[in-house]
């Protein structure tokens, strides 16, 4: 009884490891530059519409 308890305790520990090996926490930088660069695709179409009507 005792083995098979701490083996579920394990488990959720690895899974979860094996996540973030998977897909690790993008940077900061990267989701601020991503933000800014559609920032910059939305304001650039903007100018587009405004430019073509």
């Amino acid at each position: 009884m005792e083995s098979l308890g701490s083996r579920s305790a394990i488990a959720p520990a690895v899974v979860k490891t094996a996540a973030q090996k998977k897909y690790p926490k993008p940077r900061p930088r990267v989701l601020a530059r991503a933000r800014s660069d559609a920032n910059d695709d939305a304001s650039e179409a903007k100018k587009q519409a405004v430019a073509g009507a």
